[in-house]
């Protein structure tokens, strides 16, 4: 997993597979904020928190990685709904 920015300044996330970097998994915009996101993962409960430094939201997403799909859902409603489905070929 990395955080980031997008061209157009969008925080954005994405999901990597450690054998093949050459493309993300998954990735998606989370919003338009100045501070860096940071991650912070519960492994417990299995839940991704993305926070930045002195930022009011907080975005928990839980992330199911099988051979056939990854899907992040966010577990609140913190935000909008964002949710990826995508088809894995590994």
């Amino acid at each position: 997993m990395s955080v980031g920015f997008s061209k157009t300044s969008d925080r954005q996330y994405a999901i990597w597979d450690p054998a093949n970097l050459s493309a993300p998994l998954a990735n998606e915009n989370i919003d338009t904020a100045s501070g860096q996101l940071m991650p912070f993962y519960d492994n417990d409960t299995g839940v991704l928190f993305l926070s930045g430094k002195a930022s009011k939201p907080i975005f928990p997403f839980q992330i199911y990685l099988t051979k056939i799909e990854i899907r992040v859902t966010v577990t609140s409603d913190t935000t909008s709904s964002l949710m990826t489905v995508l088809s894995s070929t590994t």
